[in-house]
């Protein structure tokens, strides 16, 4: 399958990628061959769908994705229906500052709308505004957990085949708490398997023997004690949801993929799209690096 620079991929919905994929295949096979014919560019374009006008618009894009060196670059927020209500839900959720939970970012929305006379937002246009604020150096604060350490999963919104049978990918990641940051992670196909999860705390190892102890999340298995005892380092708190303190450090979404804190635990109706293991690493890669979001890598 024909490759796509990460940080382009990045900047399309995961549901875009394999057939922005085949679609770009052909184009490079178009411009390889140098026939600009009319018959050449109808050819081209009947074998994946397109019109010759549509045809001519993805010649241009794939030319200057070809060209472009930059990292990945942010798509612009979709303009919401109702103006009025987003601003209004994001002073709401500026106002009530990174720490707040989102109870006290939708109560703050109400008492702004009261005081100005005027609707408060939906749960939904708050949740959106929410989403979109880590809480960095509040993390500790917005999950009312002490420690300076936390291991935490969630699944992300992409199905992955990494030589088995298609599974939900799954994002595991030790966390500074003080900070907001990802200190070392690990993308897997299903929940993350014991070798993997040694790896991780391995990476891990130096910062947290720091402390010796750590917050393990719900998400993660019991088998997890284990795994940290061998590095001399205890469980503190073992009662956070699962994907709550990753959902807190990361926001919503990583660029355009959709956190599912509660994938894991529940269940959904969701049905993410098949991708290549290997496309999800690579544009979670580039967009940690991008936002410095990871102190350390993935260790691979």
């Amino acid at each position: 399958m024909e490759q796509i620079e990460a940080a382009r991929l990045a900047e399309l919905p995961t549901t875009q990628w394999e057939q922005a994929k085949e679609r770009v295949a052909v184009v490079r096979r178009y411009l390889r061959q140098g026939d600009t014919s009319m018959h050449a560019v109808t050819r081209h374009a009947h074998e994946i769908g397109l019109g010759r006008g549509m045809f001519y618009r993805l010649v241009k894009v794939v030319k200057a994705w070809d060209e472009c060196k930059e990292p990945v670059r942010p798509k612009a927020p979709r303009r919401p229906t109702d103006v009025a209500s987003a601003l209004l839900a994001r002073e709401a959720v500026d106002l009530a500052g990174p720490a707040a939970t989102l109870e006290q970012a939708i109560a703050r929305a109400v008492e702004l709308a009261t005081d100005r006379g005027t609707i408060p937002p939906s749960e939904r246009a708050i949740r959106g505004a929410y989403g979109r604020v880590r809480s960095g150096r509040a993390t500790r604060e917005r999950l009312k957990l002490p420690g300076r350490f936390a291991i935490d999963a969630t699944a992300l919104e992409a199905t992955v085949a990494d030589g088995h049978a298609p599974a939900i990918a799954v994002l595991t990641a030790v966390v500074d708490m003080r900070d907001g940051m990802l200190v070392a992670w690990r993308l897997s196909a299903g929940e993350a398997d014991a070798a993997t999860l040694s790896q991780l705390i391995d990476v891990s190892l130096p910062d947290l023997l720091a402390t010796r102890a750590i917050t393990v999340s719900s998400a993660l298995p019991d088998g997890i004690g284990p795994l940290l005892a061998r590095g001399s380092i205890e469980i503190a708190e073992r009662r956070t949801a699962g994907g709550s303190i990753l959902k807190a450090v990361l926001g919503s979404k990583i660029g355009r993929i959709r956190i599912l804190p509660r994938y894991l635990s529940r269940g959904s109706d969701v049905k993410p799209p098949v991708v290549q293991f290997d496309d999800l690493h690579a544009v979670i890669t580039e967009i940690f690096a991008a936002e410095g979001i990871a102190i350390g890598g993935d260790g691979t």
